[in-house]
């Protein structure tokens, strides 16, 4: 109820996409940013593929950065995020901490975060 997004979601292209919570040696920003849930529904609500999603959550990514509580009653609970992002196509791993990146292309096999 305190925040519009959510951990994993799909869009009507078939694009699917998860996070998880990562905590890093990278300090968190403390000036406003996007939470991971916000990088989840902007890169569902923007991209049709999951090449387009990734683009979306990684230019946001380095625009924005990430920031925010992640826990309605506890404003010092903070984290990064990694991503999993499919289509039919091709997937995604995409690892984050703070504004920096890298991303992982699957075309065979499984792979989990």
């Amino acid at each position: 109820d305190w925040m519009w997004g959510a951990e994993m979601g799909a869009n009507e292209c078939g694009v699917v996409i998860g996070n998880e919570a990562v905590w890093t040696n990278e300090p968190m920003e403390t000036t406003n940013g996007l939470l991971g849930m916000d990088l989840v529904r902007l890169g569902l609500e923007r991209g049709s593929t999951a090449r387009e999603a990734l683009d979306v959550i990684t230019s946001l990514l380095e625009e924005h950065g990430q920031a925010g509580p992640c826990a309605e009653n506890d404003p010092s609970f903070t984290y990064h995020n990694s991503y999993i992002l499919v289509d039919a196509q091709e997937g995604w791993v995409l690892e984050t901490a703070g504004r920096h990146w890298v991303a992982e292309n699957i075309s065979e096999n499984a792979r989990n975060l």
